[in-house]
């Protein structure tokens, strides 16, 4: 194994591990690492299993692996992962799931693959857990046409293909922006199962980002001849609405809701009142603001916002100065990246005023403090929405090209729409870090090309050695 020195020696008393009663029955060592709640603990114990002698088994490295990522140590599993490999201890089925869990924890879809194909190179044939797994990273980064590809391959391999592996699919191409493709997925399923609501609502999810409100709409209708009605489908077709500016599907779909006595949650309010506000609805909008108390629901900064923007682009000004008063305010000053992100991205889809951007100045000096927090994707999102606003935070466009064109960061993590978006981000807000970034994308772009061609080279090699 590494040479990880323990925090403590063995003599230490306040180490307290039964390294004898391990070493004379090994498996109560692996109950005892599976228990430990932090990795330091876990590696802690591993190198006082080293010092004390103790023989260290794959199954003692895959629990410590596995106490490791459920502890947000994904890293340090794969560390132990490395250990094993220098230390010859051969690897399992499980050693190999882990590692491929951490690798979708921490977003390294690449690694992924490749410790897929390494998994056969030890003679472990991946399971049904191993591609999901896969599927998972792959999934969050919208990367559909990689989905596929794992998708296509189980199906060759005979593995079992479930409801899960078909949403996990389903999630990719919406965040992909395929749309039919999410659809005839679902159709798919469908043929040889009984989709779940989590099945229609990533599928709504994804015909909500292609703005395609109307078969949003049908869907959710499909759902209901064979499932039971879902809050969380009902909240995906009216925030579709909501995009498209279809205030009245909106409030209908609410009334639904109603009907069907679905709660509804901040989430579903939010999304009708911004259809609202896009129609220039304000009464309609007001009047969602003023229902929530009745429903228990307690309006936060974004939904006084949308309400405030729509009653002062209708001139409404004794209303928009009521609100300004009530409203909780825009809590930027210590909002994290997640609900910064959130904040900023719902700004800018609100009609222009001085309100809004003013409120977008605030976000983007409080972002400008926290770019390393951001993952590049949200990044990119969060410059371009601040673009659209025309807010120009010199600080934060300087880190943010810093930061995405770094090695660990860079352009090449992220998919051509997105490098199109930060081109068009840097280019609208005349923004410092402009060059730096558009040498970056370009060299992002014939990097990718690169390796398209390299992967074809390699898919003609494979067809003549299989014909």
């Amino acid at each position: 194994m590494c040479e990880h020195r323990a925090a403590g020696s063995l003599a230490d008393p306040a180490v307290n591990l039964p390294l004898e009663k391990w070493r004379l029955n090994p498996w109560s060592a692996t109950t005892a690492i599976r228990s430990f709640s932090s990795p330091e603990l876990v590696k802690h114990a591993l190198a006082l299993m080293r010092e004390g002698h103790v023989e260290t088994s794959v199954f003692h490295c895959s629990a410590a692996m596995n106490s490791c990522r459920e502890c947000n140590g994904w890293t340090d599993a794969i560390g132990i992962l490395n250990c094993m490999q220098q230390g010859n201890i051969p690897y399992n089925e499980i050693t190999h799931n882990v590692a491929l869990s951490s690798f979708a924890d921490g977003s390294k879809w690449a690694n992924s693959f490749h410790h897929l194909n390494f998994m056969r190179q030890t003679a472990v044939e991946p399971t049904p857990v191993s591609f999901s797994s896969v599927l998972a990273a792959v999934s969050r980064e919208g990367l559909w046409q990689e989905a596929l590809t794992i998708f296509h391959e189980m199906q060759r391999e005979m593995l079992r293909t479930d409801v899960m592996c078909f949403n996990t699919i389903i999630s990719a191409c919406g965040r992909g922006g395929q749309w039919l493709l999410a659809i005839d997925l679902l159709d798919q399923l469908k043929s040889s199962t009984q989709p779940t609501d989590s099945s229609y609502s990533a599928t709504i999810s994804a015909c909500e980002k292609a703005f395609k409100w109307q078969h949003a709409v049908a869907l959710l209708q499909d759902m209901g001849k064979t499932l039971p009605d879902s809050r969380k489908c009902y909240n995906a077709a009216i925030s579709a609405c909501e995009k498209c500016g279809h205030w009245h599907v909106a409030l209908s779909l609410l009334q639904q809701m109603a009907e069907a006595r679905i709660l509804r949650d901040r989430v579903t309010c939010n999304a009708a009142i911004g259809a609202c506000a896009k129609s220039a609805s304000w009464p309609s909008a007001l009047s969602l603001l003023e229902s929530m108390p009745v429903s228990a629901l307690q309006p936060g900064t974004i939904t006084y916002n949308t309400v405030i923007t729509v009653c002062e682009n209708g001139l409404q000004w004794r209303l928009v100065l009521e609100l300004t008063d009530t409203s909780p305010g825009v809590a930027v000053s210590d909002a994290e990246p997640t609900e910064l992100h959130h904040a900023i991205w719902r700004l800018s889809k609100q009609p222009p005023s001085r309100f809004l951007w003013e409120q977008g100045e605030a976000a983007a000096k409080r972002a400008s403090g926290m770019v390393g927090k951001f993952r590049p994707k949200k990044l990119v999102s969060l410059l371009r929405a601040l673009a659209s606003m025309l807010v120009t935070e010199e600080a934060l466009y300087l880190q943010a090209a810093e930061t995405l064109t770094s090695a660990a960061r860079g352009a090449g993590l992220l998919q051509a729409q997105e490098l199109a978006n930060l081109c068009w981000a840097y280019a609208v807000a005349d923004a410092p870090g402009s060059s730096t970034i558009f040498q970056a994308v370009q060299e992002a772009f014939i990097e990718r090309r690169k390796h398209v061609a390299a992967d074809a080279m390699l898919g003609l090699k494979l067809t003549k050695l299989t014909a």
